[in-house]
C-alpha cells in the first residue's frame, strides 16, 4: 500500500479497501504474459473486440471470394471439403417416419414419404438426398446457405405432399438492407430482420442470385421480405447471438496459399534446372549478328536483347562473348516444410492431415484409427447440431404439413426421425458386425437404427430381403427350411479324438 492508498484508507476506510482489491485485481491480469505491458511478441497481433454479428460479417464477402477460389483451384482444399460433406451427409441424411405412439408410420404416410423424398427439389433436379449433399457443400465453403420452403396447390388428384424446397447461396441474403432503428416493431439488420425482442422474423431475398444478372437490371433488382418458417438459415453458431456462419475454411486460408506458393516456386526452380542450353563460339566478323535460337523475352535498360531459356535451346554468341551461368541454390528436402504446412490446413479445416493429403505413408492402423474418431466426433456434431436441426426440422415440418393438406392417416402428431451416416468407414467390417451384434443383443441399439445407417428404414430392408429370399427359392426350387440350411450350413464336427487302446490310422 503507498502513501495515497493509506491516506484514502484513513478518511474512508471503505474506498481504501476498494482501491486495495482493485490494485490485487490489476496485479492478477498483469500476471499473464500476453497482458503484460510492453511486450513486445503481441505489438503486432491484430485483436478485435467485435460483436458475434459485426466480426462474422467483417469481411465475409472477401472470405467467401477466397475459399470458392481455393475449392476451384487448389486440390488440397477440395480434398478436405469432400471429405466433410461425405462424413456428415455421404449419399443422404436418411428419414423415417414415426406415429405419434414412436412407431413405424402407417403404409400410406411411408409411401408419401417415398415420393416427397424422390419430388423434394422445387427445380425438379434432385431428389432429397440431393439437396442434403447441395447443403453441405454450401454450409462448408460460405460458412452459411440459405434453405426456402414452397407451400404448393393441391387437389383430389394430389398424391405427394404439396411441398418443396430450394436451396440458396447465402449471396441471396440483401445485406444492403437494413434499418437499425429498434422500436416497437424491430428491425432490419444487414438483411435479417428482428422483432422487438430480438429475435429473427424475416429474411430479405434477391429472388435470384444478384451476380447472375448485368448491372443494369442488377440495380432495378429489388430483395423480397421471406418470413422465418419459409427460410432458415444453416449455419453453425460460434458464438452466442451469432447471426451468420463463417467458413470452416477460414483458419485454413493462409496455410493453403502459402503451401500452393511455395510448392509453384519449386517447380519453376526445376523448369529451370531442366533447361539445357547450349553456347556456340565463332571467329566471326564483328558486323555480324549472332544467329540465335530461342525467344527474345525483352530488352534490358542498355537496349540489349534479353532471352528466355527453353529445355534444348541453342544460342550462337558474337565474337568475344561469353556466358556465366548464375549460381543455383541447392534443393534442400521440402517434406517437412510440405508436412507441416499440411497439418495446419488441415487442423484448421478439422480434417486428418491424411484425409486432405491420401498421404498415409506415416500411420498405422492404430494411429489412424484414433485420428479417425477424433474426425468422426467433429461430423457426429455437424450432423446432430447444424444439419439435421436446422435443415433437417425444416424438412419435416414440411412434409408434416403437406402430409396434414391431403388429409392422410397418421400425420397429426406424426414426426421424422433421421438417421445420418457413420462418419467413420471402418478398416474391419468383420470386427464391427460383431460389435453391432452385441449392441443389438443387450439393447443398446436397435435394427432400425443399423438399418437407417446405410440409407434404408427397416421396413423397406424387411420387405426387400423377403423378396430376395423369394426370388433365390422360385430359382432353386426349394422352401423356406432348405433355403437356410443352404445360406447356413451346420459346421462340420470335428474328428472324434481316438480313445486309450486304439491304434491310430
Amino acid at each position: 500500500m503507498n502513501w495515497l492508498d493509506a491516506l484514502v484508507a484513513a478518511v474512508s476506510p471503505a474506498a481504501g479497501l476498494n482501491r486495495v482489491r482493485a490494485r490485487l485485481a490489476l496485479d492478477q491480469v498483469r500476471a499473464f504474459e500476453a497482458t503484460r505491458p510492453g511486450n513486445r511478441r503481441i505489438e503486432s497481433w491484430r485483436r478485435s473486440d467485435g460483436g458475434p454479428r459485426g466480426e462474422a460479417q467483417l469481411g465475409a464477402d472477401q472470405l467467401r471470394r477466397l475459399v470458392r477460389d481455393l475449392q476451384r483451384n487448389n486440390g488440397y482444399a477440395r480434398k478436405a471439403h469432400a471429405k466433410l460433406v461425405s462424413s456428415t451427409v455421404g449419399t443422404g441424411i436418411t428419414g423415417s417416419v414415426i406415429s405419434a405412439a414412436g412407431k413405424p408410420a402407417v403404409a400410406r404416410l411411408r409411401d408419401a414419404w417415398t415420393r416427397f423424398v424422390d419430388e423434394a427439389d422445387y427445380n425438379g433436379e434432385q431428389d432429397l438426398n440431393g439437396l442434403w449433399l447441395t447443403i453441405a457443400r454450401a454450409l462448408y465453403a460460405d460458412g452459411d446457405v440459405l434453405l426456402r420452403r414452397y407451400n404448393l396447390p393441391s387437389d383430389a388428384g394430389t398424391r405427394t405432399p404439396p411441398v418443396r424446397f430450394q436451396v440458396l447461396e447465402i449471396d441471396h441474403l440483401d445485406v444492403s438492407k437494413s434499418s437499425l432503428y429498434h422500436g416497437e416493431d424491430g428491425m432490419i439488420d444487414r438483411g435479417i430482420e428482428y422483432d422487438a425482442n430480438g429475435r429473427k422474423v424475416a429474411l430479405w431475398l434477391y429472388p435470384d442470385h444478384p451476380l447472375n444478372l448485368t448491372g443494369h437490371l442488377r440495380q432495378r433488382w429489388e430483395s423480397v421480405r421471406v418470413p422465418i418458417g419459409e427460410v432458415v438459415q444453416v449455419f453453425d453458431m460460434l458464438r452466442p447471438g451469432q447471426d451468420r456462419g463463417v467458413s470452416i475454411f477460414s483458419a485454413a486460408i493462409m496455410p493453403l496459399n502459402e503451401l500452393a506458393a511455395y510448392l509453384d516456386r519449386e517447380a519453376m526452380r526445376k523448369n529451370i534446372e531442366a533447361c539445357l542450353a547450349g553456347f556456340i563460339s565463332s571467329p566471326e566478323p564483328a558486323g555480324m549478328g549472332g544467329l540465335q535460337v530461342g525467344v527474345t523475352t525483352g530488352t534490358d535498360s542498355a537496349g540489349n536483347a534479353t532471352l528466355g531459356f527453353e529445355p534444348g535451346m541453342i544460342h550462337r554468341m558474337k565474337p568475344g562473348e561469353s556466358f556465366q551461368a548464375g549460381p543455383v541454390a541447392p534443393v534442400g528436402d521440402m517434406g517437412p516444410f510440405v508436412r507441416q504446412m499440411g497439418f495446419l490446413a488441415a487442423a484448421g479445416v478439422h480434417v486428418m492431415y491424411e484425409h486432405m493429403t491420401g498421404d498415409m505413408s506415416g500411420v498405422n492402423y492404430s494411429s489412424y484409427r484414433v485420428g479417425s474418431f477424433d474426425f468422426g466426433q467433429f461430423a457426429e456434431q455437424q450432423q446432430w447440431q447444424v444439419l439435421i436441426p436446422r435443415a433437417g426440422r425444416m424438412f419435416a415440418r414440411g412434409f408434416i404439413d403437406g402430409a396434414g393438406v391431403l388429409q392422410l392417416p397418421g400425420a397429426a402428431g406424426a414426426s421424422i426421425r433421421w438417421t445420418p451416416p457413420r462418419p467413420i468407414t471402418s478398416p474391419d467390417p468383420e470386427k464391427d458386425a460383431r460389435a453391432n451384434k452385441l449392441e443389438v443383443d443387450m439393447f443398446a441399439r436397435s435394427l432400425s437404427e443399423l438399418a437407417e445407417e446405410r440409407g434404408w428404414t427397416l421396413p423397406e430392408l424387411v420387405e426387400r430381403i423377403a423378396a430376395d429370399r423369394t426370388l433365390i427359392q422360385d430359382a432353386l426350387g426349394v422352401d423356406s427350411l432348405q433355403l437356410n440350411k443352404l445360406l447356413n450350413p451346420a459346421p462340420s464336427a470335428p474328428p472324434a479324438a481316438p480313445t486309450e487302446g486304439t491304434p491310430n490310422a
